[in-house]
């Protein structure tokens, strides 16, 4: 059992390796969608994608014709990564959960739409 757990949370931190080294470095927000098959990484389509995100319509709804979403995930390249109020509506829009990476803090937030909590934490 100890083997199954330590290999769950090996997979569990690479999950979000992946995403934190996808965003660093990167002027701008980066975006994606995680499934219960697949991590993955969208086009930014947004015009201020310093400040904000935007994944094309045809993006979600391919992904969503295949996999389960688990949730939508960005990045703040210069903020911290709790909510901003586009977030947190474009959250309760969608009714999925979010993740958020700040690449300058380099924390994640998960916000969850239902009960509106966060919980902040590093990898």
């Amino acid at each position: 059992m100890e083997d199954f757990h330590q290999s769950s949370l090996t997979g569990f931190n690479l999950f979000f390796k992946k995403i934190q080294m996808h965003c660093s470095n990167r002027d701008y927000e980066c975006c994606g969608i995680a499934t219960d098959k697949n991590l993955h990484f969208l086009k930014n389509i947004h015009n201020n994608k310093r400040f904000f995100f935007q994944i094309s319509p045809e993006s979600y709804f391919n992904i969503i014709r295949k996999e389960n979403i688990s949730f939508i995930w960005h990045s703040h390249a210069f903020g911290s990564a709790s909510p901003s109020s586009e977030d947190l509506d474009y959250a309760k829009g969608h009714r999925h959960f979010s993740l958020i990476y700040s690449v300058a803090d380099d924390n994640f937030c998960f916000f969850d739409p239902y009960s509106f909590k966060q919980v902040y934490f590093c990898i």
